[in-house]
C-alpha cells in the first residue's frame, strides 16, 4: 500500500509539473530571448551614444563596448559601406533597416544582430552594428531551463518523500487494524487497542472493532454460562425420573402405573423446563405483557408440594396479586431454583410469599434453615451456587433483582419491576 500511495503521489505531481512546467518553459524561453534582444539593442544604443560627432568613425572610439569575442561591433555608412569593425563587408538587411531610422534586430548565420542609427550633428550618418554568437544566447536559455528543470525535479523528490510519509502514516493504523482483526479471528476476547493515529475515521473503526470484539466475547460468555445453567436446571427433572425408575426396579409396587406416572410427571416437568428456558433465551428482546407474580408463586407451590411432602416438610404459599412486566417463564425458573435450594439445603417450614413493598413487587422464599452469605457464588465442589447464580442472572435480565435478605434463617427475595415501568 505504501508503494502504491507513493507512486500515485509521484505520478500526480509529475503530471502537475508537466502541465505547468512545459508552458512555463516556453514562456521562459520567449521571455529570455526577448530580454536578450533588448539587451543587445540597448548595448547598440549605448555604443552609438559614445561616438562623438567630430570623432573619426572607428570602432576604437566606441569605448564602452569594445570589439571582442562576445560582441562584434562594426560601423557602416548610409550607403552600406563598412567603415570599420568586425562585420560583413557590405551592409546586411539589419544595417539597411537601421539606416532608415528603425531599430533593427535579427538572427541569421549563427548571430544575433542589432543595428541602430548613430546620432551625429554634422557629417555623414553612420549605422552601428553589434553582433554576438547565437550559441551564447542558446547557452543562457539552456542554463535557465536547466534551473527550471532542476526545481521541478526537487519538487518531485519532495513530493515523493511526503507521499511516502503519508503512506506510512496511513498504513500504520491499517496494519494495526489487520492485527486486531487477526486477533479476533484467533478468538481473543480483548484485542489490543492501537495508539490513536490522528485519522478520525481509522481511529473510529479501530474502536468499533474492539468494542464489537468485547460484545461478541461477552455474548459468548453469557451463552456458555447460560448453557451450564440450563444443564443444572434440567438435572432436577432428570434426577427425579431416574430415582423413580431405580426405586421401582429395587422395590416393585403392585401397581406399575404409579411408577410410570411418576416418570411421566418428571418428563413433563423436563419438557416444561426446556420450553421455558428456550423461551427465555429467545425472548429477551420481546415486548413483555403484564404477569401476575402472585399467580406464578401459587403455581410453583402446586408444582413443589409433593416434593416437600415426600421430604416431610411443609410448603406454604401466601400470595397476593403482583402485576409486573416480566416473562412468566423467568419467574417460574427463579422460583424453581429457590424452592429446589430450600428443599435440598433448608429445613423446616418453607414459605412462599408474594407482596408489594412501596409499589415494588416481591416474591419471598424463606425456610427455617440457614445458608452461607455468598450463596450466589459458584463453588467448585458439588456445583453449589450454580442454580442461585442462574436465578440472579434471570432476575437481572428481566430488570429485577434477587437478593439474600437473611442467611439465618435463609430468606431469598425476588424483586420485580413495577407494572408501570417500560420494558425498553
Amino acid at each position: 500500500m505504501a508503494r502504491r500511495v507513493t507512486t500515485l503521489v509521484a505520478v500526480m505531481v509529475a503530471v502537475a509539473v508537466l502541465a505547468f512546467g512545459i508552458p512555463t518553459a516556453f514562456t521562459v524561453h520567449d521571455t529570455q530571448r526577448h530580454a536578450l534582444e533588448l539587451e543587445l539593442i540597448e548595448e547598440a544604443f549605448v555604443a552609438a551614444a559614445t561616438l562623438a560627432p567630430d570623432e573619426a568613425a572607428t570602432v576604437a572610439n566606441v569605448a564602452p563596448v569594445p570589439s571582442d569575442e562576445a560582441h562584434r561591433i562594426a560601423l557602416y555608412a548610409i550607403d552600406g559601406r563598412k567603415l570599420d569593425g568586425v562585420g560583413p563587408a557590405q551592409a546586411d538587411e539589419v544595417v539597411r533597416r537601421a539606416a532608415t531610422g528603425d531599430v533593427a534586430h535579427a538572427t541569421a548565420a549563427g548571430e544575433d544582430v542589432a543595428a541602430v542609427l548613430v546620432p551625429r550633428n554634422g557629417g555623414e550618418q553612420l549605422v552601428l552594428r553589434v553582433a554576438e554568437d547565437s550559441d551564447e544566447v542558446t547557452t543562457n536559455l539552456q542554463r535557465r531551463l536547466f534551473g527550471l528543470g532542476l526545481v521541478a525535479l526537487v519538487v518531485l523528490v519532495v513530493a515523493m518523500l511526503l507521499g511516502w510519509l503519508l503512506a506510512v502514516r496511513l498504513t500504520r493504523p491499517v496494519r494495526a487494524l489487520r492485527t486486531v482483526a487477526a486477533e479476533l479471528g484467533e478468538g481473543r476476547a480483548e484485542p489490543g487497542m492501537s495508539a490513536p493515529s490522528g485519522i478520525a475515521e481509522l481511529d473510529d473503526l479501530s474502536a468499533t472493532l474492539v468494542a464489537s470484539a468485547r460484545r461478541v466475547s461477552e455474548a459468548m460468555a453469557r451463552e456458555r454460562q447460560f448453557s451450564s445453567h440450563v444443564a443444572h436446571q434440567l438435572r432436577t427433572p432428570i434426577t427425579a425420573a431416574r430415582v423413580a425408575v431405580e426405586a421401582e426396579l429395587a422395590d416393585p409396587r403392585p401397581v406399575p402405573a404409579l411408577a410410570l406416572h411418576e416418570v411421566l410427571g418428571a418428563i413433563e416437568r423436563l419438557e416444561s423446563t426446556t420450553a421455558q428456558l428456550l423461551s427465555l433465551s429467545r425472548g429477551l428482546e420481546l415486548e413483555r405483557e403484564l404477569t401476575d407474580a402472585g399467580a406464578r408463586a401459587g403455581s410453583a407451590g402446586v408444582r413443589w408440594a409433593d416434593a416437600f411432602a415426600a421430604a416431610g416438610r411443609e410448603l406454604a404459599v401466601e400470595a397476593e396479586p403482583v402485576l409486573t412486566p416480566v416473562l412468566p417463564a423467568a419467574i417460574d425458573q427463579v422460583l424453581d431454583v429457590l424452592l429446589d435450594n430450600a428443599l435440598r439445603h433448608g429445613r423446616g417450614r418453607c414459605t412462599v410469599r408474594a407482596e408489594s413493598f412501596a409499589g415494588i413487587g416481591a416474591v419471598t422464599v424463606a425456610d427455617e434453615g440457614e445458608t452461607v452469605a455468598d450463596a450466589f457464588e459458584v463453588r467448585s465442589t458439588g456445583g453449589h451456587g450454580i442454580g442461585l447464580k442462574f436465578a440472579r442472572t434471570l432476575a437481572e435480565a428481566e430488570r429485577g433483582a434477587l437478593d439474600l435478605v437473611s442467611s439465618r434463617p435463609a430468606v431469598f427475595r425476588l424483586f420485580v419491576p413495577p407494572a408501570g415501568r417500560s420494558d425498553s
